[in-house]
């Protein structure tokens, strides 16, 4: 059941996340858009950063016993001799928090469908009220273009690999004495910092016109210097502040976070009259998995096996039998 719910949250959050530039572009003008795409997408930010807090909140962290004595992260244990003490509670505190948020986004989705309108009743610009290219053509104008690709890498390259990296926190820090409580706070504060950072770039990209590419480089180097820094003092290199250790994570979870976001408004004003939904990838993703399964076959096919172990393990009849 857990990958089924994996992969159903993974569809909605597709279909709910390239909304943002469809929507901003609908109903804000120039001057607004890109707070408005900020907005709509730190809002999920913030959603995730309450996790951090809610989570460990109504489900309690595991109480293990080694020997009958409690299992501390510096003690060696052996697999077998451990034993949870308080399952049954963790059973029923993620019972409770499925149920809970399951219920909040159905309410909230029945909401939307019965009142959200489809457009205000005047354009807020000429682009607003522009045509678009079909799905099938802007598609094909968008995979043309370098300029999507290189978005697109630039995006989803540091994107995909920051949210599998923030999302697993608890247990990268865990070998390194940072407890599931002390985690979830600084990644909250990381979240919660994006979220507000987030739309002050906004704002800063909506008053300094055609400066998003600058902004973005700005920001992403900083990231990448308060991550290096983060990285030296785990392994000791630099001298573990307690101030430090705290500073450098939240300032790149605060950074990476915050800019994302505009990647969405760069490429749309990089692409257009391409669909906002085009390049924010509503179809894009369908088509994706498509490729991605093509290309494993493509690829596969033109990879000559060896068995060289095999060869090695077995006696040579078989291993040339096996070849056959």
């Amino acid at each position: 059941l857990i990958p089924i719910g994996l992969f159903l949250n993974g569809c909605a959050y597709a279909m709910t996340a390239v909304g943002a530039t469809v929507l901003s572009e609908t109903w804000f003008p120039p001057s607004q858009r890109a707070t408005a795409t900020v907005i709509y997408i730190i809002s999920a930010a913030a959603g995730g950063a309450l996790v951090f807090i809610v989570g460990p909140a109504v489900v309690p962290e595991p109480i293990v016993l080694c020997d009958n004595i409690t299992w501390s992260m510096n003690s060696n244990c052996s697999e077998q001799n451990k034993r949870y003490i308080n399952s049954y509670e963790v059973h029923e505190g993620l019972k409770v928090l499925n149920v809970t948020e399951c219920s909040i986004s159905v309410l909230l989705f029945i909401s939307v469908i019965l009142h959200f309108p489809n457009k205000p009743p005047q354009p807020p610009s000429v682009t607003a009220n522009t045509q678009r290219l079909g799905l099938v053509e802007g598609f094909k104008t968008a995979l043309r273009q370098w300029r999507f690709w290189h978005l697109a890498l630039c995006c989803a390259i540091p994107a995909s690999v920051f949210s599998a990296w923030i999302t697993t926190t608890e247990v990268v820090l865990h070998p390194f004495g940072i407890s599931q409580k002390e985690a979830g706070w600084m990644s909250f504060s990381g979240a919660i910092g994006g979220t507000l950072f987030g739309m002050v770039l906004s704002r800063l990209s909506d008053v300094f016109y055609r400066k998003m590419k600058v902004i973005m480089m700005v920001m992403f180097s900083i990231a990448t210097v308060s991550l290096l820094l983060f990285i030296l003092i785990l392994i000791k290199v630099l001298s573990n502040e307690h101030w430090s250790f705290y500073f450098t994570y939240i300032a790149a979870c605060v950074v990476t976070l915050g800019t994302q976001p505009l990647y969405y408004e760069i490429a749309c004003e990089n692409l257009f009259p391409v669909s906002e939904a085009v390049i924010s990838g509503t179809m894009w993703l369908n088509w994706a998995v498509f490729v991605t399964s093509l290309l494993s076959v493509v690829v596969l096919y033109l990879f000559k096996e060896e068995y060289r172990r095999m060869d090695i393990d077995l006696p040579v009849s078989q291993s040339e039998d096996s070849k056959l």
